[in-house]
């Protein structure tokens, strides 16, 4: 005999399990993003961008516990919201849809 599920507990549990998941990697990807900028200071350069290069490792040196921090408090709150907003049905429409332009930053 089939036993029911509570479908709303099981994706709640599944959203906790890889926001835990995705918070201990957060760590990791930020070290290798600082590895990799301190990587690129040692490239040669113009002496422009050199100085540039290495303003960005003071930078991430800097800020990397406050990213760090924002990102584990943003997961948190995706945790913690049930579901899919309605804000996000609309952004998924609009892609849906072919009108929607998305370029990099």
């Amino acid at each position: 005999m089939a036993i029911l599920a509570d479908m709303p507990a099981i994706a709640a549990g599944a959203r906790r399990s890889f926001a835990e998941s995705l918070s201990q990697g957060i760590p990791g990807v930020l070290q290798s993003i600082e590895a990799a900028s301190r990587a690129l200071v040692g490239e040669v350069a113009e002496p422009q961008l050199v100085m540039r290069r290495r303003q960005l490792v003071e930078d991430l040196q800097r800020s990397q516990f406050d990213w760090e921090s924002q990102i584990l408090v943003l997961i948190d709150r995706a945790v913690a919201a049930p579901g899919v907003s309605l804000t996000s049905l609309g952004a998924l429409a609009s892609l849906q849809s072919g009108d929607a332009r998305l370029g990099l930053v």
